[in-house]
């Protein structure tokens, strides 16, 4: 697959036949996540053929000089020392830069950039909520941002020139970072495994393997970064989503109790139930615990949400005023999904709950996989009923909008 893969929409018999032998490392998507999938590290080799990066530094520079555009740049002062400054940045502050030892990272490039995001379509073994964004790093010859450790599964393609990696033998969610700095690098790292990729190449880590990546010449560095919510912030979600609802919040009772040996003592009987109560009234739920968990998946960052209004601003018109040589386009900023309850389908946007009736769900699963649809498309969806309330909902919220 050369570079074209990248400026026009993904061919679906070219990936079909790119899938089955995933990332042309010889394993089938099925055999990845059952063997390497958050357990261990797994380099390819020419995961892309011949590729080209869709940007070029000087472009990703000029998304760095943006408003609202996450922007950071790493020096690199040998033989132990990194320092971390913020975006935006104007052109006086990469003309200040020197020949080497730095680097440049830009957050959400898929959704700035709609080549970048056609990359993301090959990474679709796991499900959409799951992945993050595809964030590009462009490094002179000696940057890096330090040996460190990621809490969550990344994919670094080599872009353009050349890094070499060095990563941890096992995983390590506890260690030791070097005292004063701006970023979190470990202080003692220990190499296990040393490669060099070149364009095309890919190293899959899972959360927790420290890595170092050192650029060897102007380099070019596309990371795919997945996401999975902790713990506080499922219980942020769940008791959020309570708040909303009345009457659904209920009090711990304890009728039959056993008279109380101690006046001020937690006895051990008190916790378990406690904890019971707690997790009968979770198990007796479920339907609440899957809109707060949904509503949390498909809310977007601050920055992306300015981005969305400013997206919809430029682009919005409503279906009435369509016309033949227009296309619904799809808001790269905005986040959905849908999850079958009972006998509907509920649809989510931007942390937004809408109801549909069971037979949209093979419509929406079709058109969510879509960025433009064209007009002729569109007035063929509208055709059923449950096709024109599903593109109703979608335009509505801010999915699509008419260009």
């Amino acid at each position: 697959m050369g570079s074209a893969v990248y400026l026009d929409r993904i061919n679906s018999s070219e990936k079909q036949l790119f899938m089955t032998d995933f990332f042309n490392s010889g394993l089938s998507a099925e055999q990845f996540l059952q063997d390497y999938w958050q357990q261990k590290p797994l380099l390819f080799r020419q995961a892309f053929k011949r590729f080209q990066s869709p940007i070029s530094a000087d472009e990703l520079a000029g998304f760095a000089c943006e408003e609202d555009v996450e922007s950071r740049l790493i020096r690199f002062q040998p033989p132990h020392s990194w320092s971390l400054q913020q975006g935006p940045f104007d052109e006086d502050d990469f003309s200040a830069l020197p020949d080497n030892d730095w680097t440049l990272l830009v957050q959400d490039m898929d959704k700035h950039m709609p080549a970048l995001a056609e990359i993301l379509d090959y990474f679709d073994f796991v499900p959409d909520w799951r992945l993050d964004d595809l964030m590009v790093s462009f490094a002179v010859k000696g940057g890096s941002v330090g040996p460190h450790t990621d809490s969550y599964d990344v994919f670094l393609l080599q872009a353009m020139g050349h890094r070499e990696w060095s990563i941890s033998a096992e995983a390590m969610p506890d260690v030791d970072c070097l005292a004063g700095s701006d970023l979190k690098v470990i202080a003692d790292f220990e190499v296990g495994e040393r490669w060099i990729l070149e364009p095309g190449d890919m190293l899959y880590l899972p959360p927790h393997y420290a890595h170092h990546g050192i650029a060897l010449d102007d380099c070019m560095t596309f990371s795919v970064g997945f996401r999975s919510p902790d713990e506080l912030e499922i219980m942020d979600a769940m008791l959020e989503e309570m708040y909303q609802r009345d009457g659904v919040s209920q009090h711990y009772v304890d009728a039959s109790r056993p008279l109380s040996q101690q006046r001020f003592a937690m006895s051990e009987q008190d916790i378990t139930a406690i904890k019971a109560f707690f997790q009968a009234r979770l198990d007796s739920q479920s339907e609440l615990f899957s809109t707060a968990v949904c509503r949390l998946l498909t809310r977007p960052k601050a920055v992306l949400e300015v981005h969305a209004q400013n997206w919809l601003a430029e682009e919005g018109q409503d279906s009435a005023s369509a016309s033949p040589d227009q296309q619904l386009r799809r808001n790269p900023y905005l986040r959905a999904l849908w999850h079958i309850v009972k006998d509907e389908v509920q649809l989510y946007i931007a942390g937004e709950a809408y109801h549909l009736p069971l037979q949209a769900q093979e419509q929406l699963a079709s058109v969510l996989a879509m960025s433009v649809i064209e007009f002729d498309q569109y007035q063929h969806i509208c055709r059923t009923a449950e096709g024109s309330a599903s593109m109703e909902i979608l335009i509505q919220a801010g999915l699509f909008a008419w260009k």
